[in-house]
């Protein structure tokens, strides 16, 4: 070992040792939370500490063993500890003091519904989490006419939640009537089902979002459309199960309409009875959606492996 390789060891062991805030990660598949299975996640972590590691150490990463460190260099700065949440007014007072960055973390159990989150703002390298801290036992949203309702936010994460037999939307992202002011929103792993049963209830409704990718969710039972994009732009849809159930009407599967554009779905299926379908629909010119195979393009919310 070279001695300025010696000397960045001694500084990223230092650094861990006086921040008593940082927490060990669990499990996460994101770029934001560095240190969590960086052995299987190596190229997502080193693309997003490469700058932080260079303007900490002065050292640009050029090997891979260089690299290596790089990619826990940020943790072993000070990363701040995940707020631990186990109830839904825990949760509320978590948004309310929410900063960028910040990390909300759900234990397993039941939550009560209605969650409105309004003008929560994170920063294009330090989102804010919303997360179920076991993904094998995710916290549940049960009843009411929405589980979480998100108002103007940017910079947003939403994964590993249940939410399940609300009466009018089961998630309900929208830009609160100000353009602009909903963007680049991740929500991930997030089960949505028995919505409605019938009329226009949706599993998933997006009103005025911009850059934002949906992943890895499932909605099972729901009236209107499992997800409903209204006046959205820039999105992406990847490895979604969206599953008809017997006794909800299920309208459609996807449906992108009031000016929606530039929307990809790719890898996503759909099963059963009324969830068999996926429209856009426009004033000017009514055609059928098709889902895309394009080349991955560079997501909204980060970087991608």
């Amino acid at each position: 070992m070279t001695m300025q390789r010696f000397a960045l060891t001694l500084l990223i062991a230092a650094a861990a040792t006086g921040a008593g805030a940082v927490e060990p990660q669990v499990r996460t598949d994101q770029p934001w939370l560095p240190g969590e299975l960086s052995c299987s996640m190596f190229q997502r972590l080193f693309a997003t500490q490469a700058k932080p590691s260079a303007r900490e150490t002065g050292r640009k990463a050029d090997i891979d063993e260089d690299k290596a460190l790089a990619s826990s260099v940020t943790a072993a700065l000070g990363q701040a500890a995940p707020v631990a949440v186990r109830d839904s007014e825990g949760l509320r007072q978590a948004l309310a003091a929410a900063t960028p960055g910040t990390v909300i973390r759900l234990a397993p159990g039941q939550y009560q519904p209605v969650i409105y989150v309004k003008d929560v703002k994170g920063a294009a390298d330090k989102p804010i989490v919303i997360e179920g801290g076991d993904p094998a036992n995710p916290p549940v949203f049960t009843g009411g006419n929405e589980a979480l309702h998100v108002t103007s936010c940017s910079h947003l994460v939403l994964r590993n939640l249940v939410l399940r037999g609300q009466t009018d939307n089961g998630l309900n992202i929208d830009d609160g009537s100000q353009p602009g002011s909903a963007h680049h929103v991740l929500v991930e792993n997030v089960r949505v089902e028995d919505v409605g049963p019938q009329g226009n209830h949706d599993a998933i409704k997006l009103s005025g979002l911009d850059d934002f990718d949906i992943r890895g969710c499932t909605c099972h039972g729901w009236g209107g459309q499992g997800i409903d994009m209204v006046g959205c732009h820039r999105g992406l849809i990847v490895g979604c199960t969206l599953t008809g159930k017997q006794g909800f009407t299920q309208n459609t599967g996807l449906t992108a309409k009031g000016g929606s554009r530039e929307i990809t779905v790719r890898g996503c299926r759909r099963r059963s009875r009324g969830a068999c379908t996926a429209s856009t629909r426009s004033s000017k010119r009514p055609r059928r959606a098709r889902s895309s195979r394009s080349l991955p393009r560079r997501s909204a919310t980060g970087p991608q492996p």
